[in-house]
């Protein structure tokens, strides 16, 4: 059985821990200043995400002055009878925590400092915990939003809106995020440098950074992010820049890689953080603030930069809507076509979206494979949901924007069909025979696996396969009634661009079947009829395994094998980058 991250702990708050009234954040901080917090802060963001030893809140509190000792041992004393009376682990740090208070030091702090050493180490672990106790009232003020569901169905629906604004902050491999992004940044460069008018955009770019070609702008990227892919040590990550005739260059470089366009950032949470991802400690030394947000710096930070130097283009060469060619022409045709080539193996019938295009068939799947009896359709969006949204803890704010996003959307009276409504319309093709390219299948024979694809990793959020599957379940449904043979139309599956990236290889190979493991996922995650627990904890956490995102289960499911590694095609990409003649 796989591992769910999303386990049951406390985090622990000022009021759990500490008697009387909860102070304010601005009375705990003033007085600290900001280079001091920022550094405190990255130092809590530099733990480890899973096996984290400075996680633990006996080893973070033992790090304290001996000054602080009486204050150490009394707060302790309480978090071990939180701890007993609870019977969970108590954690005192979460990313989310402390990005936020890495962000009130930009917003808040000047570097003036008043309080001392001693007054610091307190008034820190304090605000940290009067921080997650505004975060966890946030979170609780999603269970009422989904009271209204009379099913266990609202179990996952409860845990998508109380997870999502935090759940990209610890559901990760660093190993696998590091690969993904270096894969899909070349792709970028290769689909901008082939593409017909995106010329003066990658030129603009190469001559903002001041290099000749993208490869040589990514041999000085890629060293920045090995620094967090590799760091041994937790807490912090230091990149000291070398004393030699490239000074001057690399300190202007690592300086440019900072986004400034707050427009480029509307939809992001912690824009500072992202578009800083490095915090200057001195003339040389530069800390890593959040290693996923440094790795991120390779691709999906480029789109932030690119968005940037489009706005300073003439506008006879300027893109007036990136965004949309960002995400229609290169993730969901581009980079999916390329990376589906590679996941199924060749004696597929394999049909992109464009070559279904071609044969005359409009409203086309944006990938189409088949071997034997398994029919596999794709849907591909790249999708951002606005942080202002996520951070509302509100299901139907949630239930709005994604149906609006991946069902349909209402445009004055006029219904705008997304992902699912397209999918259904092609499962009806396929029962129906209507694909002209692949006629050799009985249609009451054929099992078809509808999947989503969605292209950023904040969507492995548990809960949001069970919301798009049950909007997926209502139109089989209708089907059905129609008469189409459905029964052996599967779940839909919603699957990470990055969970295709880097399993391709075990599929391609066959090491595994994609059919045989989307089955076992949604038996993995099916709900009861109804739960027998006496025990609510017991009972939260069947509900809370079975809300996990398939990538998630996927990962645990090959956890114990050794075919957790990045494919084969990472090397392929490190070879273009270091040659830049070789092609793929």
């Amino acid at each position: 059985m796989p591992e769910n991250p999303f386990t049951f702990e406390i985090l622990a708050e000022y009021s759990a821990l500490f008697d009387g009234e909860i102070p304010e954040l601005h009375a705990l901080l003033t007085g600290i200043s900001r280079t001091k917090l920022l550094q405190i802060a990255a130092f809590f963001l530099g733990f480890y995400n899973r096996k984290s030893v400075l996680g633990s809140p006996y080893e973070l509190l033992s790090k304290f002055r001996p000054e602080n000792n009486e204050f150490v041992n009394d707060l302790w004393k309480r978090i071990q009878a939180l701890q007993n009376s609870s019977e969970r682990k108590v954690r005192l740090i979460n990313p989310q925590t402390a990005l936020q208070l890495f962000e009130y030091a930009y917003d808040h702090l000047d570097d003036t400092e008043t309080q001392t050493n001693v007054e610091i180490e307190v008034n820190i672990i304090k605000a940290v915990l009067v921080q997650n106790e505004i975060n966890t009232r946030k979170q609780e003020q999603s269970g009422p939003t989904t009271e209204h569901i009379t099913s266990l169905l609202r179990y996952p629906l409860w845990n998508l809106t109380q997870s999502f604004a935090y759940s990209e902050l610890i559901n990760y491999s660093i190993t696998e995020l590091w690969a993904c992004q270096l894969i899909k940044s070349v792709s970028l460069f290769q689909f901008l440098a082939s593409q017909e008018g995106m010329q003066p955009l990658l030129q603009a770019f190469l001559n903002y950074y001041h290099v000749t070609d993208w490869e040589t702008y990514l041999k000085k990227v890629i060293p920045l992010t090995l620094s967090a892919l590799k760091n041994q040590r937790e807490a912090h990550t230091d990149i000291v820049v070398q004393q030699d005739e490239q000074l001057a260059d690399n300190l202007a470089f690592l300086e440019k890689l900072i986004v400034k366009d707050e427009e480029a950032l509307s939809d992001i949470d912690f824009r500072k953080t992202r578009s800083k991802p490095f915090l200057r400690v001195d003339e040389l030394t530069y800390r890593i603030i959040f290693n996923p947000f440094v790795i991120e710096t390779l691709y999906k930070g480029l789109y932030f930069k690119l968005y940037e130097i489009n706005a300073t283009l003439p506008g006879d060469v300027q893109f007036k809507n990136l965004r949309s060619l960002y995400t229609d022409a290169f993730s969901e045709r581009w980079l999916l076509y390329r990376i589906r080539d590679n996941f199924f193996p060749e004696d597929n019938v394999k049909f992109t979206g464009s070559q279904i295009k071609d044969s005359g068939i409009n409203a086309e799947p944006d990938y189409y494979a088949r071997k034997n009896e398994d029919m596999y359709l794709f849907e591909s969006k790249d999708i951002l949901i606005n942080a202002a949204v996520k951070e509302q803890y509100d299901f139907s704010l949630l239930e709005a924007e994604f149906k609006k996003k991946l069902y349909f959307e209402d445009k004055g009276g006029r219904r705008s069909n997304k992902a699912v409504l397209q999918l259904m319309g092609n499962i009806e093709r396929a029962l129906t025979m209507q694909f002209p390219f692949d006629t050799s299948y009985k249609p009451q024979a054929i099992k078809i696996y509808p999947v989503l694809v969605l292209h950023d990793h904040s969507f492995r959020v548990p809960g949001l396969n069970h919301l798009v599957n049950s909007w997926f379940i209502v139109e089989l449904d209708k089907l059905a009634v129609k008469g189409f043979p459905t029964r052996r139309v599967r779940n839909l599956t919603i699957i990470d661009i990055d969970t295709l990236i880097y399993r391709q290889d075990i599929f391609r190979e066959e090491t595994f079947n994609l059919g045989e493991m989307i089955s076992e996922y949604h038996q993995y995650v099916l709900l009861p009829r109804r739960l027998n627990e006496t025990d609510n904890r017991t009972a939260g956490q069947i509900m809370n395994n079975k809300s996990i995102a398939f990538d998630t289960w996927l990962a645990g499911r090959l956890d114990k094998t050794d075919l957790n590694k990045p494919p084969g095609m990472l090397d392929a990409m490190t070879k273009i980058i270091f040659n830049s003649r070789n092609t793929i």
